[in-house]
């Protein structure tokens, strides 16, 4: 164990990840973070990133959690963000729609880009002084009681061993944090998969006959 009370180590630079990595360095820790992915904001690496166009339904809630961080990040995002006020729902075989506001005082939630989103808040965890954001690693395994971690450099496959006085793991569904917890703790887990698909629709604008978009 360091014998720095305040190192902090951080698996997965998601959004949740990279969100924490700022929090905890507001609050003074020395932070790790450690993404298994290839940098994102790199060209060779967004090419791969953006072929995908499901955006993220940013809320109140949302907002609020960029706003704590004291860097303007919920004004910085909303700058490429778009307020969706309602829904439109396609009732039955003939496609009847029917337009549902979210609120009657015009609350609505925000559609952002999820990949750029990311982006920036890793950009905003980097710019830190006294946080590290370490790509290409994947977490091999963690010795909750000592607080030290194994992981593997995916470019080199060398084991790159680090020590913390907190882990925090924001690695996703299949959590390797979480599968190090449960080796010493008695908790449940269960994981089920929904018996549904989506379909990825490319809407591209064009203009109409009448000249309109």
């Amino acid at each position: 164990m360091t014998t720095n009370p305040r190192n902090v180590v951080i698996v997965g630079a998601g959004p949740v990840g990279a969100l924490m990595a700022v929090y905890c360095a507001n609050r003074g820790w020395n932070v790790h973070l450690y993404e298994s992915r290839p940098d994102m904001r790199l060209p060779e690496n967004k090419a791969k990133i953006q072929n995908r166009s499901i955006n993220l339904a940013l809320s109140v809630r949302g907002l609020t959690a960029l706003k704590g961080t004291g860097l303007a990040l919920d004004e910085f995002i909303m700058k490429s963000g778009l307020p969706m006020r309602g829904r439109m729902l396609h009732i039955g075989n003939e496609g009847n729609l029917v337009s549902q506001v979210y609120g009657v005082h015009g609350e609505c939630i925000n559609s952002v880009d999820r990949a750029k989103l990311n982006e920036d808040l890793i950009t905003a965890a980097d710019t830190m002084d006294n946080v590290e954001v370490i790509f290409n690693h994947e977490l091999k395994r963690a010795n909750l009681d000592k607080g030290t971690l194994e992981l593997e450099n995916k470019i080199t496959k060398e084991i790159v061993k680090a020590e913390a006085d907190l882990i925090i793991g924001c690695d996703g569904a299949h959590s390797s944090v979480r599968n190090a917890l449960m080796r010493y703790a008695r908790l449940d887990f269960s994981q089920e998969y929904i018996p549904h698909g989506y379909c990825e629709l490319s809407i591209p604008p064009k203009i109409g006959t009448n000249g309109q978009p």
